[in-house]
Protein backbone atom coordinates (compact mmCIF):
# COMPACT_ATOMS: atom_id res chain seq x y z
CA UNK A 1 0.00 0.00 0.00
CA UNK A 2 2.79 2.43 0.91
CA UNK A 3 4.58 1.77 -2.41
CA UNK A 4 1.34 2.54 -4.24
CA UNK A 5 1.03 5.89 -2.47
CA UNK A 6 4.65 6.74 -3.24
CA UNK A 7 4.04 5.89 -6.90
CA UNK A 8 0.95 8.09 -7.03
CA UNK A 9 2.82 10.91 -5.31
CA UNK A 10 5.66 10.63 -7.83
CA UNK A 11 3.20 10.71 -10.74
CA UNK A 12 1.52 13.81 -9.32
CA UNK A 13 4.87 15.55 -8.89
CA UNK A 14 5.82 14.78 -12.51
CA UNK A 15 2.41 16.02 -13.71
CA UNK A 16 2.84 19.32 -11.83
CA UNK A 17 6.33 19.80 -13.25
CA UNK A 18 5.11 19.12 -16.79
CA UNK A 19 2.21 21.55 -16.41
CA UNK A 20 4.62 24.25 -15.26
CA UNK A 21 6.90 23.68 -18.24
CA UNK A 22 3.95 23.91 -20.65
CA UNK A 23 2.92 27.30 -19.25
CA UNK A 24 6.51 28.54 -19.62
CA UNK A 25 6.41 27.31 -23.22
CA UNK A 26 3.61 29.71 -24.13
CA UNK A 27 5.08 32.88 -22.62
CA UNK A 28 6.42 35.36 -25.14
CA UNK A 29 9.79 36.83 -24.04
CA UNK A 30 9.77 40.43 -22.85
CA UNK A 31 12.03 41.60 -25.69
CA UNK A 32 9.52 40.54 -28.37
CA UNK A 33 8.62 44.21 -28.88
CA UNK A 34 12.16 44.82 -30.18
CA UNK A 35 11.72 41.94 -32.65
CA UNK A 36 8.33 43.25 -33.80
CA UNK A 37 9.74 46.77 -34.26
CA UNK A 38 12.64 45.36 -36.28
CA UNK A 39 10.23 43.38 -38.46
CA UNK A 40 8.08 46.51 -38.89
CA UNK A 41 11.12 48.34 -40.23
CA UNK A 42 11.42 45.53 -42.82
CA UNK A 43 7.82 46.02 -43.96
CA UNK A 44 6.08 43.38 -41.86
CA UNK A 45 2.82 44.06 -40.02
CA UNK A 46 2.06 42.32 -36.76
CA UNK A 47 -0.98 41.62 -34.63
CA UNK A 48 -0.86 40.29 -31.09
CA UNK A 49 -3.08 37.32 -30.32
CA UNK A 50 -3.59 35.39 -27.07
CA UNK A 51 -0.45 33.25 -27.12
CA UNK A 52 1.35 34.39 -30.26
CA UNK A 53 1.96 37.30 -32.62
CA UNK A 54 0.81 37.06 -36.23
CA UNK A 55 3.30 38.59 -38.70
CA UNK A 56 2.43 39.31 -42.34
CA UNK A 57 4.14 40.86 -45.35
CA UNK A 58 2.80 41.56 -48.84
CA UNK A 59 5.69 39.77 -50.59
CA UNK A 60 7.10 37.33 -48.04
CA UNK A 61 5.98 34.28 -46.08
CA UNK A 62 3.61 35.11 -43.24
CA UNK A 63 4.44 33.58 -39.87
CA UNK A 64 3.79 33.66 -36.16
CA UNK A 65 6.03 34.40 -33.19
CA UNK A 66 5.48 32.49 -29.98
CA UNK A 67 7.51 31.85 -26.89
CA UNK A 68 9.37 28.56 -26.81
CA UNK A 69 12.25 27.25 -24.68
CA UNK A 70 13.54 30.66 -23.62
CA UNK A 71 13.31 32.19 -27.07
CA UNK A 72 10.98 32.75 -29.99
CA UNK A 73 9.62 30.08 -32.31
CA UNK A 74 8.93 31.43 -35.80
CA UNK A 75 6.31 29.35 -37.66
CA UNK A 76 4.76 29.59 -41.11
CA UNK A 77 2.44 27.24 -42.99
CA UNK A 78 1.39 26.49 -46.56
CA UNK A 79 -1.83 24.53 -47.04
CA UNK A 80 -1.45 21.05 -48.51
CA UNK A 81 -3.39 20.11 -51.64
CA UNK A 82 -5.63 17.13 -52.27
CA UNK A 83 -2.75 15.62 -54.25
CA UNK A 84 -0.48 15.83 -51.21
CA UNK A 85 -2.92 13.70 -49.20
CA UNK A 86 -2.64 10.82 -51.65
CA UNK A 87 1.11 11.23 -52.29
CA UNK A 88 2.42 11.83 -48.79
CA UNK A 89 5.60 9.80 -49.32
CA UNK A 90 6.61 11.95 -52.30
CA UNK A 91 5.79 15.11 -50.36
CA UNK A 92 7.94 13.96 -47.44
CA UNK A 93 10.87 13.39 -49.81
CA UNK A 94 10.65 17.01 -51.01
CA UNK A 95 10.33 18.24 -47.40
CA UNK A 96 13.45 16.27 -46.43
CA UNK A 97 15.34 17.81 -49.35
CA UNK A 98 14.31 21.27 -48.14
CA UNK A 99 15.75 20.48 -44.71
CA UNK A 100 19.08 19.48 -46.24
CA UNK A 101 19.41 22.88 -47.94
CA UNK A 102 17.93 25.18 -45.28
CA UNK A 103 20.00 27.48 -43.12
CA UNK A 104 17.76 28.20 -40.11
CA UNK A 105 14.41 26.74 -41.13
CA UNK A 106 13.15 23.24 -40.64
CA UNK A 107 10.27 21.97 -42.73
CA UNK A 108 7.69 19.36 -41.72
CA UNK A 109 4.23 18.08 -42.54
CA UNK A 110 1.69 18.79 -39.82
CA UNK A 111 -1.21 16.53 -38.88
CA UNK A 112 -3.44 18.21 -41.51
CA UNK A 113 -0.92 17.57 -44.31
CA UNK A 114 0.17 21.21 -44.48
CA UNK A 115 3.78 22.22 -45.01
CA UNK A 116 5.09 23.73 -41.79
CA UNK A 117 8.18 25.91 -41.60
CA UNK A 118 9.81 26.90 -38.34
CA UNK A 119 12.96 28.30 -36.81
CA UNK A 120 14.00 29.17 -33.26
CA UNK A 121 15.67 32.41 -32.19
CA UNK A 122 17.07 32.69 -28.64
CA UNK A 123 15.81 35.44 -26.34
CA UNK A 124 17.97 38.50 -25.98
CA UNK A 125 17.38 40.86 -28.88
CA UNK A 126 20.50 41.98 -30.69
CA UNK A 127 19.97 44.02 -33.83
CA UNK A 128 22.78 42.45 -35.86
CA UNK A 129 22.07 38.84 -34.80
CA UNK A 130 18.35 39.24 -35.45
CA UNK A 131 18.99 40.85 -38.87
CA UNK A 132 21.16 37.85 -39.84
CA UNK A 133 18.48 35.46 -38.59
CA UNK A 134 15.67 37.23 -40.50
CA UNK A 135 17.75 37.30 -43.67
CA UNK A 136 18.38 33.55 -43.38
CA UNK A 137 14.68 32.91 -42.62
CA UNK A 138 13.63 34.97 -45.65
CA UNK A 139 16.13 33.11 -47.83
CA UNK A 140 14.91 29.73 -46.62
CA UNK A 141 11.19 30.55 -46.87
CA UNK A 142 11.57 32.53 -50.08
CA UNK A 143 14.53 31.67 -52.29
CA UNK A 144 14.79 28.03 -51.21
CA UNK A 145 11.07 27.34 -51.60
CA UNK A 146 11.04 29.17 -54.93
CA UNK A 147 14.00 27.11 -56.17
CA UNK A 148 11.92 23.99 -55.45
CA UNK A 149 8.70 25.41 -56.92
CA UNK A 150 8.35 22.66 -59.53
CA UNK A 151 8.70 19.99 -56.85
CA UNK A 152 6.30 21.70 -54.41
CA UNK A 153 3.60 23.10 -56.71
CA UNK A 154 1.36 20.05 -56.88
CA UNK A 155 1.56 19.48 -53.11
CA UNK A 156 0.44 22.97 -52.06
CA UNK A 157 -2.77 24.99 -52.52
Amino acid sequence: MQKGLIGIGLLLAVAVMLSLSVSAWAEIPADVEDLVNHLGFLGYESEERDTYISVTHDDKTSFTLQGYEGGILVRGFYEGSDYSETHKGEFLEVVNELNVSATVMRAFLDSDGDLGLEAWFPAGYDKVRFAIFVEAWQSDTGDLLLSRYDDLAEFLE
